[in-house]
């Protein structure tokens, strides 16, 4: 029995350990795709200008889209089998899991904003990353701004502007409770400690559901009050 019992927490652990790295991989990749974003405020010569730069490294490009594919996979694959586990037993979890900070919304909605996200990448890739960039969606007064045009005429409907606004903040949710547990994982286990990494982790989570979220904003409000 104690052979077994150590055989789960071994497994457990790497686990977690794995989760954590590909769960890094993943905010940085938030953060740099953020920043790539920002460059939409300068106007379609800055924005597709960027664009045409980073696809002018194809090979570099289609490296770094299979390697997020393959963290992201990781992610979406050992997270679901570690909360199948942990529903299906009541086995003792080992001492580095336990949250010494009350569970918040992110920890609590976990799972949901998870299974949201991973519906919204497919979207947003359908939407944006394999979009046509000279077709009708690219035209603003007739015509075509390429990928800016695209971007803009997505977020001017104000629904998909509101759907988008909406995973942004499932985003923040699970970036916070991410955070939260990295600090965990890594050994974290002062009271003090737990609680304000807790604390930064939701106001992290926050800051880039609204980062993310004014750009559709500012696209909204450029659209229907500045015209």
């Amino acid at each position: 029995m104690s052979v077994s019992r150590s055989s789960v927490l071994r497994s457990s652990v790497l686990h977690e350990l794995v989760l954590a790295l590909a769960g890094i991989g993943l905010v940085g990749f938030l953060l740099v795709h953020l920043a790539g974003n920002f460059f939409i405020y300068g106007g379609p010569e800055v924005f597709n200008g960027y664009s045409e730069k980073l696809h002018g490294f194809p090979v570099t490009l289609w490296v770094a889209r299979i390697g997020l594919i393959a963290i992201f996979a990781l992610h979406v694959v050992i997270t679901t089998t570690m909360w199948i586990k942990n529903r299906n037993t009541r086995a003792q979890r080992y001492a580095v899991t336990v949250r010494r900070a009350p569970k918040g919304l992110g920890t609590r909605t976990m799972i949901i904003t998870g299974a949201l996200i991973f519906v919204f990448v497919g979207i947003h890739l359908l939407d944006f990353t394999f979009a046509d960039k000279e077709g009708l969606n690219s035209l603003l007064n007739g015509e075509s701004q390429g990928l800016y045009g695209v971007v803009w005429n997505g977020f001017a409907n104000p629904v998909r502007a509101a759907f988008y606004i909406l995973l942004m903040c499932c985003v923040g949710l699970h970036l916070s409770h991410a955070i939260s547990s990295l600090c965990i994982t890594f050994g974290a286990q002062n009271e003090r400690f737990v609680a304000i990494a807790d604390v930064t982790a939701k106001i992290f989570g926050a800051l880039v559901a609204i980062a993310y979220s004014s750009i559709p904003v500012y696209v909204l409000v450029q659209t229907y009050l500045l015209g």
